[in-house]
């Protein structure tokens, strides 16, 4: 059984950076005559909401840092 994996937006974002740098680089060099990853549009990337913990959450984290013998 295979496992399939894919890129989130994010992901797939962040590496096509990295290719359109890595080409940039070799066109400023004049090693390139384009740079074919100009052509290629960048996913969407939708922003998440923020998870924040509530009050109660946040009490019973300080009370376990607290007691630190029960974190190990």
């Amino acid at each position: 059984q295979y496992v399939t994996y894919t890129n989130s937006n994010t992901g797939k974002a962040r590496k096509l950076a990295t290719i359109r740098s890595f080409y940039r680089y070799f066109y400023k060099k004049e090693m390139l005559e384009n740079n074919p990853a100009l052509l290629v549009e960048l996913p969407k990337i939708t922003e998440k909401p923020i998870t924040r913990l509530e009050v109660d959450e946040v009490v019973k984290l300080l009370d376990l840092v607290e007691n630190a013998d029960q974190l190990t």
